[in-house]
């Protein structure tokens, strides 16, 4: 929804190029270039990767720091810890779980339940798994996911509402891993990576899209502001040229 929001505001909807994965980034004199999955390339004076725990700009900014400055990036950085996975999902509204929010603690696990739009109902199940999993983030099938809903199926979101419940009005769902990291450094010459991509954190907050807003805005602020403060003549904002090493 907020995406969309987004999207509606920006005066020119044609800078926006959707399917465009990211297969190699390339520095080049004076700015940067990427390539993407369908053999385009595009030049930029930075590049912002954007793109998650699994950032493809990441894996491309450690490879070219590897080359060009050996030990720039720790090696301890590459192994991502995974210690918790989450089911979560949207059900139909229900009689027994009234507009409200409802956390629930059990023993490895905890739920966080709360009602949305048309009183649809978003809930996520938190689990600890047995081994703390390191490196490659694990991925999981529906099987999987069928196989921890059973386990927990008897747990009660209320006196009256128990999971299984919930799940059966689930109109959708998913089971993903839940890795935590704060990566040491994020950026590297003409190239910077934010949110997920450099720090990932817990979904229980509920606030990754917040956190990744404010992360794009805050370099473009802090330039602006010191240039104020200076009481500089000029009117122009920053430009990505403001960032040049």
């Amino acid at each position: 929804m907020i995406i969309q929001v987004l999207y509606d505001k920006l005066p020119d909807k044609s800078k926006v190029l959707t399917n465009k994965g990211v297969t190699e980034v390339r520095q080049s004199t004076g700015g940067v270039e990427v390539v993407t999955a369908d053999g385009e390339t595009y030049h930029g004076d930075i590049l912002v990767g954007a793109d998650g725990i699994h950032s493809t700009v990441r894996e491309e900014m450690w490879r070219l720091a590897d080359q060009e400055t050996p030990g720039y990036f720790p090696v301890s950085d590459r192994s991502i810890p995974t210690e918790y996975c989450c089911i979560f999902g949207i059900s139909r509204p229900s009689e027994k779980f009234p507009c409200s929010t409802q956390n629930v603690q059990g023993r490895n696990n905890s739920y966080l339940v709360l009602t949305g739009p048309d009183h649809r109902i978003y809930w996520f199940l938190f689990k600890k798994l047995p081994v703390t999993a390191y490196g490659k983030i694990p991925r999981y099938t529906k099987d999987q996911e069928d196989a921890l809903v059973a386990e927990h199926a008897s747990d009660h979101i209320t006196d009256t509402l128990t999971f299984g419940e919930l799940y059966a009005l689930r109109k959708t769902s998913t089971l993903q891993a839940l890795p935590e990291v704060v990566f040491s450094k994020w950026h590297y010459n003409r190239i910077i990576t934010i949110g997920d991509a450099a720090h990932k954190v817990s979904l229980a907050g509920l606030r990754g899209i917040t956190k990744l807003i404010r992360l794009v805005v805050q370099p473009y602020q802090r330039p602006w502001r010191k240039q104020r403060n200076r009481r500089c003549r000029s009117s122009r904002r920053p430009t990505p040229r403001s960032f040049q090493p």
